[in-house]
């Protein structure tokens, strides 16, 4: 339910953000969510391995992941600013 009030603060925001007569770039908006939407679901898997260390390997297979690929994820989600202000956000610590 978070993830829905994210993506439509977003495209609010986008559309809001148009000047009269110019189209909001809705297509960036729904990309910039999804990958909002990446991070939040990381932020959870990461939630759920540290709660269970010992289950690591089938919290990731459940979610469809390797341990080299929620690694390439971890390392995308550094790299991008905003990527890494929504995992963050979503974490529990």
């Amino acid at each position: 339910m978070k993830v829905l009030w994210l993506g439509a603060a977003l495209l609010l925001a986008v559309t809001g953000c148009a000047r009269d007569g110019e189209q909001p770039d809705v297509a960036a908006a729904a990309a910039t969510a999804a990958t909002a939407d990446r991070a939040v679901a990381a932020a959870a898997l990461a939630d759920a391995i540290a709660a269970n260390p010992a289950l690591a390997d089938s919290i990731l297979s459940s979610a469809g992941y390797t341990p080299d690929g929620f690694q390439k994820l971890m390392y995308e989600i550094a790299a991008d600013s905003a990527m890494s202000a929504s995992y963050t956000a979503a974490r529990r610590r």
